[in-house]
């Protein structure tokens, strides 16, 4: 909501959806109606990372003597950032290591994808992509009558099966290419639980590795005693953070990034073009521009 339905309907035609989006906050649960094209050539515009390429299904037509008849010159447009168009591909990655698409991980490459079931499980979705290829999936009737209620029966759970099992066919003799990230991303170790920044006090299956955009990561380390009861610390954060700061409070400890500017808005990383640099791939013990180090998982 903080974004709001118009950013997200104008983000989605940039990227490929071409159908009508009702602008409302229930767009995200499956309100409105676009076809599992649209949903592969969008998702395609996230893979490629920074450029919109239309659909087309005829690439020529040549006579009998091979002259060339008629023929698709690929009309490339910018869409988003290549930094927003990383970050989506790596919270799905996500998706795939740790959530409704765990099957898929047995295809064993870097892979990224969303599951979906829409309203009255009228729609079963998962589209899946690599750096090189996005295949969509959907499962459902052509006259909008529901599948049924069964617990069982979800996107995650019922396509991304068939869904891998067809993959690895196509994808066996392919290149298990990664995604790569672009300049101005960077790396910080999380403590899952809390969301904040992780201590070696931190349960190591607790911390996971995000990626955010430069001057947007955080800066707090985690407050959680991980050797007590979790749910009250949580819910005394989640008080605190409705409350606002109490005056005379300790301040939190910050990292040594705390002074990067943390105000880019969302319409400035989806339009953000900027080349200034930040290795992603530095040794051990180097520090980054903004004076942090970089985390190294092992």
């Amino acid at each position: 909501m903080k974004i709001g339905p118009p950013l997200v309907v104008d983000l989605a035609h940039r990227a490929g959806i071409f159908s009508h989006l009702d602008s409302v906050p229930s767009l995200g649960l499956g309100s409105s109606v676009v076809s599992p094209l649209e949903m592969a050539n969008a998702f395609g515009t996230f893979a490629i990372g920074v450029i919109h390429v239309p659909h087309y299904t005829i690439e020529r037509v040549e006579d009998k003597h091979g002259r060339v008849l008629e023929e698709h010159v690929p009309q490339e447009r910018e869409a988003i950032s290549p930094q927003f168009a990383y970050l989506l591909s790596y919270l799905m990655e996500g998706v795939v290591q740790q959530g409704t698409a765990r099957y898929a991980k047995r295809l064993n490459r870097p892979l990224a994808g969303k599951t979906g079931t829409t309203n009255d499980n009228k729609d079963l979705w998962f589209v899946g992509f690599t750096p090189d290829l996005v295949s969509a999936a959907w499962m459902g009737y052509d006259d909008f009558t529901s599948l049924g209620r069964p617990s069982d029966i979800t996107g995650g759970s019922t396509v991304v099966p068939w869904w891998t099992e067809i993959m690895s066919q196509i994808l066996k003799d392919k290149p298990k290419d990664d995604f790569l990230a672009p300049d101005r991303i960077v790396f910080r170790p999380i403590d899952k639980i809390s969301g904040f920044l992780a201590l070696p006090t931190c349960p190591k299956s607790n911390v996971i590795l995000e990626a955010y955009h430069q001057g947007m990561a955080p800066t707090t380390y985690c407050p959680l005693d991980h050797s007590k009861p979790i749910g009250p610390q949580i819910a005394k954060l989640l008080a605190a953070q409705q409350e606002g700061p109490t005056p005379g409070a300790e301040k939190p400890v910050a990292t040594p990034s705390s002074s990067a500017n943390p105000s880019s808005t969302p319409e400035e990383i989806l339009s953000s073009s900027s080349t200034d640099s930040i290795p992603n791939n530095q040794p051990a013990g180097e520090e980054n521009s903004d004076g942090s180090t970089p985390f190294i998982l092992e």
